[in-house]
């Protein structure tokens, strides 16, 4: 954001994982633990962080340090902002008033955004919703040797790769894709399944693959930091989600010129569908596996997808486009002002 004349400063806990991946990157790094939302040790130190700083916006990505930092900017007269990464959210819950007081509200999908105007009552003009940008260059197919990432993965010319990616969990739909995988491995010997990604559930996707018999089939590959190669090897990707906001796997995926199955209305997928991806409705094995099917085994229909598929991505959710639509909240929040 320095470049669009904005100081970014990050506060988190010490060990965390965004704190480590931020100083790589050179930001300025505070750590303050946010152990729970009445820590107030941590609520002195943001303030004094804030007034130190002459922060001008405090932006709060979770329900711990929401309710210090919404404190903290009004005990220091700055404007707050919370951004909202999940879908789950309750009328009952016990900070919406925090939600209703915020200066503006930034979900990463619009179901996250009507979801919370709804269940709160909120001002529909103080939510924008801005999905996580993505780094297009990064995610872009001409950037890798397809041949070379099919080969690792030990993919003959005429076998299809269906891949998914993201955290292992029920929500992310991983149970409906192994479940369509199996169906679709006793139909087709030139499908291979892959599926990256980690969490506790590792071992049980692994043990799923080994109870039925598809290690030929069906490959878990872990973790990976940087997946876009890999992508780069697939010939469909699925997003099974039950639920999202912002699916960042299916706009990587999207931007890498993939044909793609998702989840009907679940996230963004509605602002990035124009004919150009094979729609299922979550939780429907069978959906799921008639759409795998279909773009599988019809050449003609992936190329159509996969032509179709980056511009959207880019347009809508690149992190360009993610910096310019922040940018115009801030300006708004601070006329005539750039901010920290």
């Amino acid at each position: 954001m320095e470049q669009h004349g904005v100081e970014t400063l990050l506060a988190c806990p010490a060990n965390s994982q965004i704190g480590k991946m931020a100083r790589a990157e050179d930001m300025s790094v505070y750590s303050i633990e946010f152990t729970h939302n009445l820590d107030c040790l941590s609520l002195v130190k943001l303030y004094r962080l804030i007034k130190r700083n002459r922060i001008d916006i405090l932006n709060c990505h979770s329900s711990k340090d929401m309710c210090i930092g919404w404190v903290a900017a009004k005990l220091a007269g700055i404007k707050f902002i919370r951004s909202q990464h999940h879908p789950k959210t309750q009328a009952r819950h016990r900070s919406a008033f925090m939600y209703r007081l915020a200066d503006h509200i930034i979900p990463t999908g619009s179901n996250v955004k009507n979801q919370l105007v709804d269940d709160f009552g909120l001002c529909p003009q103080k939510v924008t919703s801005i999905p996580s940008g993505q780094d297009q260059n990064r995610f872009s197919a001409i950037n890798y040797d397809r041949c070379r990432e099919r080969d690792k993965l030990k993919l003959k010319k005429d076998d299809i790769s269906i891949g998914t990616l993201g955290f292992l969990s029920q929500r992310k739909g991983i149970d409906d894709f192994l479940s369509a995988a199996r169906r679709l491995c006793a139909r087709h010997s030139n499908m291979h399944f892959f599926i990256v990604g980690g969490g506790k559930n590792l071992t049980k996707v692994n043990n799923y693959i080994k109870d039925h018999k598809l290690q030929e089939h069906v490959h878990a590959l872990g973790h990976m930091d940087d997946p876009a190669p890999y992508l780069s090897a697939l010939d469909v990707f699925i997003m099974a989600s039950h639920e999202e906001a912002g699916p960042q796997t299916l706009m990587q995926a999207m931007m890498m010129d993939l044909p793609t199955v998702a989840s009907r209305n679940v996230g963004s997928v509605p602002d990035l569908y124009d004919d150009n991806m094979l729609l299922f409705e979550a939780k429907d094995i069978a959906g799921l596996e008639k759409a795998i099917e279909q773009l599988a085994t019809d050449d003609d229909l992936r190329k159509r997808l996969a032509a179709n598929a980056r511009r959207p991505a880019v347009d809508l959710f690149s992190e360009e486009t993610m910096f310019k639509r922040i940018l115009a909240i801030y300006d708004q929040l601070l006329p005539g002002e750039r901010c920290s």
